[in-house]
């Protein structure tokens, strides 16, 4: 007996459905990496333009727009608990003295007038060389001395080549930096702190310890767990020295 094929209600057979749905994911699926790197690409694009001309710009103009003869950088935003102030609320934190609460923290949104997060729903990291944050006294053409050491953070190249701070040369002023989309190591829009970068992933480790040691590299997103997509700017004491010189604001 011959067997004839069930007909759906638009005239195809059961097996002429499952063919044609088949090819339809396959098509789905071919189209949606493609669309997942152009959204990776965009996202990074974006965090680059933030950080390299609306955090740098404002955290310059923070320091410019301080009183006569007295010029700071901003202090960073706890994300825990310090003294008496409120972690994670975007507003730096200081002690009673004009000192900095932590020299590692968030980028503080608030007192510069920034966003609140990365493109990727986390915020930015922020660390300052404790000195150019004195709200006391300040920093000067000469002081601090950036070239001592221990003094300003250190960025290398994933090759340990210095891209800044090696043994004689100085260090930055501050570094900002986002954790990128696998956001090892970050603080979300809530104030959730994001799953530490595993072991394998060295550079990333190095990024998120909150020591003076830091690594930068193009965005690698196929690495497995060695994955790097941190991006970071800093400016160093030439560069904010010579904006403040600029500015009037140093002689």
């Amino acid at each position: 007996m011959r067997m004839i094929a069930k007909r759906g209600s638009a005239g195809f057979s059961l097996i002429e459905l499952a063919i044609v749905m088949v090819i339809i994911a396959f098509l789905v699926s071919g189209a949606i990496l493609p669309l997942s790197s152009t959204i990776d690409r965009a996202r990074i694009k974006e965090a680059r333009v933030e950080l390299d001309e609306r955090i740098r710009s404002a955290l310059l103009g923070y320091a410019a727009s301080r009183p006569l003869g007295t010029v700071f950088m901003p202090c960073p935003d706890c994300r825990a608990a310090c003294g008496g102030a409120l972690p994670n609320d975007g507003i730096e934190d200081r002690d009673g003295g004009g000192l900095c609460a932590v020299d590692v923290g968030n980028l503080p949104w608030v007192t510069l007038g920034l966003g609140e997060a990365d493109p990727w729903g986390s915020r930015y990291g922020y660390g300052v060389t404790p000195d150019f944050a004195d709200s006391a006294n300040g920093f000067t053409l000469t002081a601090p001395d950036l070239t001592a050491a221990g003094v300003g953070a250190s960025v290398q190249d994933g090759a340990g080549n210095f891209l800044v701070g090696s043994a004689g040369t100085e260090g930055t002023v501050v570094i900002v930096w986002s954790a990128g989309k696998n956001r090892y190591g970050a603080v979300s829009e809530q104030g959730v702190v994001q799953s530490a970068p595993p072991a394998a992933n060295a550079d990333e480790v190095e990024n998120a310890n909150g020591d003076a040691l830091f690594i930068s590299r193009p965005v690698d997103l196929q690495g497995g767990a060695e994955q790097f997509d941190d991006i970071l700017i800093w400016l160093s004491g030439p560069e904010v020295r010579g904006f403040m010189v600029q500015a009037g604001r140093l002689p």
